[in-house]
């Protein structure tokens, strides 16, 4: 990296302290704006032999997919020979899954070799899910790297665990300050002799303020008395630095004032010339408010900027104007659509806006990072482009779709509705994006439109949804949207006349993706060989360059099917293909539901530590609103969260993923999040068992609509308790036509002798202990034995027994025999003896 070679003095404290903490994994530097940070950290690292490098943040770092690109072409610096590394950093879909991308990176570097890294100006960060995962990335580094965090405030809350286990040394502003011998020295470098008292002054008008003293030496005609304070930066800079310059270097600074993130060609573009790459240079040698973030990128000091901005607006706001759209349109030809659709906003330019989701279009999957547009699509400059080009309102819909937002997903799409006509008039390539529209909305009943098949537009020739019509879930029966309605007429027909309706918008994956659907059907009605069937067909359809996300269901659908069967270790070789799949194409996006996938199966096995990794790596209890596109995941995290005991959270979770789902339209995710509900009631204690009952007599009035079996088969462990209960109560009450008492006892008892197959409690394991003398008397419960009897054969007395089995039923949280029996096979007490 270019240092700067303006004329400083050397920051020796500074470096000694930093030095003396060599011992510390991270550094952290708070001062307000300008008190030398930077100046201090660069002159350090020059004295280092290691790898080094900086990260310097920006507003636009707020996005994560920006922020953690930069992240690894920081740490690129540092190793640029590990080419695997470089592969990571720079490959096409890194924006596609930022954080999957990052840690797949830092697991590559090398160990072996030091290196230093600074993240500047690390208070600009203000993105929640960036300053909760920058601490997971900085405990994740190798102990061979060491980081710098500089911030005019203090870190954030998700630091505390550095702070903690004083794993963070910290330098403060009364540290920076330059000290009246060190102003001394910096003006006897300049050539002007001041004495200590003199330099005492200074001092106590600057408060050893690095960029005041900077600027005063930077001016031809420094002078020692003037008054310095924050509020009078911008008048002294136009004085001491603004002034002294020529109108050439005035108006190449204002030109490029629009922008933060300065190239060479960028400049060109802005200013009309051709030299751009020379004059930054030349600006860059002897200046202290431009700096060189990496090859070919430059960045102003914020308060130099925020100063060049106020001084472009005093001049003539259509003059800023004019340069943002040329900034715009320069974006625009880059096919960067971040940058266009943000610069083209900032001066309302709707023709601009749409010339960019024109481009959106068109874009492919590993460049559609669904973050960072997002972000975009919240600006409610956006919004009144819609109103003049309404094609707009069909990614409108499309992210409130994938936010959760109700309201705004049916007001955007009744737009898209509305106004399609002239749609379709502007382009008539976009004809498709209503037939996906319809495909998504939850209103629209999905057997009205295979109905209505004949009167869709023609979308043969749209060459498939732009984006994943799976959302990337495992599961394409409930992926998009939910296709539980199939399951009540002959599913397998309907499927095919979908395909025939629709497939078009999964172009040529469509046949794949139908077998998935069959075989995701066929599962939920317990009808497994019949899915296996499917899933074959599914798996045997897969071709190389189908979409990564087309094949994870194929995976997905074989695994779950497998799984169901008993045929675990066929599931383990499939899910060990799919790891190897996602690695090889460097298809990080999935990794969200794929790790909750394998997450639920480590549960189903006991692999209790699977529950630890999956919240400290995903879960976010502050949460408000639950976005639709992690559905799958927030259903494992529920999970999790009733595994490691922390009931009230889960119940928590639970009711807002009922409440996401029912407004969705959501068959089969009600029907999981009850069942959810049903076991934390449950396993909360014995007050809350009519609300378990409740909850699951809820979650199978919704499954016996459809006839669905499977996924109270698979929790049937956490399930036979509460179940039994209910089967007891529904056998004594009136038939109920919502759920017959038949389907409760067959549920029960498929769910009886899976559990008896695979045996245990999933969700939790028994942790009490029992003594030999309990566990005789359950073995003796367990054989039939009446409490008359266990006492005669233990030759104990039968209130021995009774308060023997008293405590045991309290142990198990169980308050029949049958129910004791049943939790003492399935947690598999006494298969230790």
């Amino acid at each position: 990296m270019f240092r700067q070679h303006q004329i400083q003095v050397v920051r020796a404290d500074i470096i000694e302290l930093l030095n003396s903490y060599s011992n510390y994994p991270v550094v952290f530097l708070c001062s307000p704006a300008g008190y030398g940070k930077t100046t201090a950290i660069n002159q350090w690292l020059n004295t280092l032999k290691t790898a080094n490098a900086i990260l310097p943040i920006d507003q636009y770092d707020n996005k994560p997919s920006h922020f953690c690109s930069r992240f690894c072409n920081t740490l690129y610096q540092c190793q640029p020979s590990n080419t695997l590394l470089g592969e990571i950093s720079s490959h096409p879909a890194f924006e596609s899954a930022p954080e999957e991308f990052t840690i797949r990176a830092l697991g590559s570097l090398d160990t072996t070799v030091p290196a230093v890294i600074v993240i500047d100006d690390l208070h600009v960060i203000t993105e929640p899910s960036i300053i909760n995962f920058l601490p997971i990335l900085l405990k994740r580094l190798p102990e061979n790297f060491r980081v710098v965090l500089l911030s005019r405030s203090e870190l954030p809350p998700s630091f505390s665990q550095f702070w903690l286990s004083d794993g963070i040394a910290r330098i403060s502003l009364e540290q920076l300050r330059f000290s009246p011998n060190e102003i001394q020295s910096l003006y006897k470098q300049r050539g002007f002799d001041i004495d200590i008292n003199e330099s005492k002054e200074l001092f106590a008008k600057t408060n050893g303020w690095a960029i005041g003293l900077n600027a005063l030496l930077i001016s031809d005609t420094p002078s020692k008395g003037s008054r310095l304070a924050n509020d009078y930066l911008e008048e002294f800079l136009k004085t001491h630095v603004w002034s002294t310059w020529d109108k050439e270097k005035q108006d190449f600074m204002l030109q490029t004032s629009v922008v933060t993130d300065l190239t060479p060609e960028l400049c060109d573009a802005l200013t009309g010339k051709t030299n751009s790459a020379l004059i930054l240079y030349n600006f860059l040698k002897g200046n202290a408010f431009l700096s060189q973030v990496e090859d070919n990128h430059y960045m102003f000091h914020q308060l130099f900027h925020t100063f060049l901005v106020h001084m472009a607006e005093s001049m003539d706001a259509d003059f800023v104007k004019s340069q943002t759209i040329l900034a715009a349109e320069w974006f625009l030809k880059q096919q960067d659509f971040y940058n266009a659709v943000e610069y083209f906003s900032k001066v309302k330019s709707y023709d601009g806006i749409a010339r960019c989701f024109d481009l959106l279009e068109d874009m492919s999957r590993n460049k559609f990072v669904i973050d960072k547009v997002l972000s975009v699509i919240h600006s409610p400059i956006v919004m009144e482009a819609a109103e003049h080009f309404p094609f707009i309102y069909f990614m409108l819909g499309w992210a409130a779709f994938a936010e959760g937002r109700i309201n705004d997903l049916e007001r955007h799409t009744d737009c898209y509705y509305a106004r399609y006509p002239e749609v379709v008039a502007r382009n008539p390539e976009f004809a498709h994006n209503i037939v996906f529209l319809y495909f998504m909305d939850y209103r629209v009943n999905l057997i009205n439109l295979l109905g209505a098949a004949d009167k869709l537009p023609d979308t043969s020739a749209s060459g498939g949804a732009a984006g994943s019509i799976t959302m990337n879930m495992p599961l394409v029966h409930h992926c998009t949207r939910d296709f539980s309605e199939l399951a009540e007429r002959d599913y397998v027909s309907e499927v095919k006349l979908l395909e025939a309706a629709v497939g078009s918008l999964f172009a040529k994956e469509k046949t794949l993706l139908s077998f998935c659907l069959s075989a995701g059907l066929s599962y939920e009605l317990g009808d497994l060989d019949t899915a296996y069937g499917h899933a074959l067909a599914a798996y045997a359809e897969m071709k190389p360059d189908f979409a990564p996300e087309s094949k994870f269901c194929a995976f997905s659908i074989m695994i779950h099917v497998l799984d169901a069967l008993g045929q675990t270790l066929k599931a383990d070789s499939i899910a060990e293909q799919l790891l190897e799949f996602v690695e090889n194409e460097r298809a990080f996006y999935l990794s969200y539901n794929l790790s909750a996938m394998l997450t639920r199966r480590a549960l189903l096995k006991r692999e209790h530590d699977a529950s630890e990794i999956w919240l400290k790596k995903y879960y976010l209890p502050t949460a408000e609103l639950l976005d639709f596109y992690r559905l799958y995941g927030h259903l494992t995290t529920c999970r999790v969260l009733i595994a490691t005991g922390d009931y009230d959270s889960a119940l928590i979770l639970a009711l807002k993923i009922i409440t996401l789902s029912k407004q969705y339209n959501r068959t089969i995710e009600t029907i999981e999040a009850e069942m959810l509900l049903a076991i934390a009631y449950c396993k909360k204690g014995i007050n809350f068992q009519a609300k378990a009952l409740s909850a699951l007599e809820n979650a199978l009035k919704n499954a016996y609509k459809y006839k669905f079996t499977q996924i109270f088969i698979t929790e049937s462990a956490n399930l036979l308790t509460i179940l039994h209960r209910l089967q007891n109560r529904s056998a004594k009450q009136a038939e109920n036509s919502d759920l017959p008492a038949s389907f409760i006892k067959k549920i029960y008892m498929n769910a009886l002798q899976h559990s008896k197959n695979t045996g245990g409690n999933v969700l939790q394991k028994t942790s009490a202990d029992f003594t030999e003398k309990q566990k005789k008397v359950m073995r003796l419960l367990c054989e039939g034995k009446s409490y008359k009897e266990i006492a005669e054969i233990l030759n104990i007395k039968f209130s021995t027994v009774r308060s023997h089995i008293e405590l045991i039923y309290r142990k198990l949280d169980v308050s029949t025999v049958t129910e004791a029996v049943i939790r003492i096979n399935e947690s598999r007490i006494l298969d230790e003896n």
